[in-house]
């Protein structure tokens, strides 16, 4: 009886120490609230692609456009500057080397990808 008494306590002391010191460590910077992609109807994403985009990676991101509206309601804007608090990048290009993703192209052959973060953008 004394151990599941133990176990129990040593849970809930690790769900208090969690709910306390997680809103301290986001307020001091040492970890970031959560982001969402939508909330309630909205994004403040947007999908980025190059200046110089090739024609696969613009159809790309108008059908990520044309899904994302279909499944979530939200349209995300196209925009070719790397500008912007939340983006969703496409292709290889000047932000992608920017945010530090600079792939080796040859390794990923013809229909390769690579998913990665940076910060609170998608890549």
């Amino acid at each position: 009886m004394a151990c599941k008494y133990l176990k129990v306590n040593r849970v809930m002391l690790l769900f208090l120490l969690s709910v306390v010191l997680y809103p301290v460590c986001v307020l001091h910077g040492y970890a970031e609230p959560p982001t969402h992609l939508f909330s309630q109807g909205k994004s403040d994403y947007t999908i980025c692609i190059s200046d110089v985009a090739s024609p696969s990676e613009k159809y790309a991101a108008e059908e990520l456009q044309s899904y994302v509206k279909k499944s979530t309601g939200v349209s995300l804007p196209i925009v070719t500057q790397g500008e912007g608090d939340f983006m969703i990048v496409l292709g290889f290009g000047e932000v992608t080397a920017s945010l530090g993703i600079e792939p080796d192209i040859a390794d990923l052959g013809e229909q390769g990808y690579i998913i990665r973060t940076a910060g609170k953008h998608l890549l």
